[in-house]
């Protein structure tokens, strides 16, 4: 004899997909700035090795200005994917710097 604690609810994959959904949903209406509640996931610049020297990546527009004017003009052009080439001995600097005008980096 079966017993209603014994019973095995069977999940849909869409029912998965609709909680999901509806989290995201609920998420993005307490933080209606998008993600920034999670900043690690969303650094401002990202800092990559290459090469013997780094890369400063900005991710937006107040970090590419902050980098442009610090740094010199990227070859790139501008867009928000433009790369600073700096030398390594005044990377840390740099980074330093950037945290204290509020900046995240991600390493």
């Amino acid at each position: 004899m079966k017993t209603p604690q014994m019973e095995l609810e069977v999940v849909r994959p869409e029912q998965i997909f609709e909680k999901i959904k509806c989290r995201i949903a609920e998420l993005q209406t307490r933080n209606p700035m998008g993600w920034e509640f999670c900043p690690e996931l969303n650094p401002d610049v990202i800092v990559i090795l290459d090469d013997q020297t780094m890369l400063f990546e900005p991710q937006n527009e107040r970090a590419l200005g902050w980098l442009h004017e610090r740094c010199g003009p990227s070859v790139k052009g501008h867009n928000r994917r433009d790369s600073f080439r700096v030398h390594p001995s005044l990377s840390r600097r740099i980074i330093k710097e950037l945290k204290a005008a509020g900046f995240e980096v991600a390493l």
